[in-house]
């Protein structure tokens, strides 16, 4: 495993008070905290896993920035999996979106 992967391990990030970054949510600055990361990307991780999601595989992630972009992001990372981010829906309906997705590749 890659230093940057041991870094993001829940049990490495548990009991990291302090902040990592900060992150613009909801118009203002917020710190993010070690615990916070392993708490929030810790659903991420759960889901890929249920979803049966092998290790090594790419997970594709369409969210808007946001922290859940960041939690997603890093839940991949710990569950193994490659993220890679894709532009979010806009103001087309999700089906006109899913077309031009599908359509694209």
């Amino acid at each position: 495993m890659n230093r940057l992967l041991d870094a993001l391990q829940p049990q490495a990030l548990h009991g990291h008070h302090q902040a990592l970054c900060h992150v613009w949510s909801d118009g203002m600055v917020k710190p993010l905290t070690g615990d916070q990361l392993a708490r929030e990307s810790a659903a991420y991780v759960a889901a890929f896993q249920a979803a049966a999601i092998a290790r090594g595989q790419v997970v594709l992630i369409a969210l808007p920035h946001a922290e859940a972009l960041l939690y997603s992001f890093f839940g991949a990372m710990i569950a193994g999996c490659v993220p890679s981010f894709i532009p979010p829906p806009t103001i087309m309906t999700f089906e006109e979106w899913l077309r031009a997705l599908i359509a694209f590749e």
